[in-house]
């Protein structure tokens, strides 16, 4: 079941369970692409192209991938404000 399927649990925990479930499951395809683009980029010296070529490096264990899944209703009501939201910010691999 994708992610997608996650919207039809019948409970919340079972909707919270199965989006880390589908968060945690590996995509061996996409860290096949990932590790070959990272030694491509350290063995050739590629350079990425601008804009990219400005952004930060980071080490991608240092910054790693999290999900949240909170309850919006019921006992947990919380009041959202645009200063709530947290500005997306991108980074190369160090490798790169």
């Amino acid at each position: 079941m994708d992610v997608w399927g996650a919207s039809g649990r019948p409970t919340f925990e079972a909707f919270h369970s199965e989006v880390e479930r589908f968060f945690s499951e590996p995509d061996e395809e996409e860290e096949r692409r990932w590790e070959e683009a990272v030694v491509a980029v350290q063995s050739n010296g590629i350079a990425p192209p601008a804009p990219f070529c400005d952004l930060p490096r980071a080490w991608p264990k240092s910054k790693p991938s999290t999900i949240a899944v909170e309850r919006l209703d019921g006992e947990r009501k919380k009041l959202f404000l645009p200063s709530d939201n947290l500005a997306d910010v991108y980074m190369l691999p160090a490798a790169a």
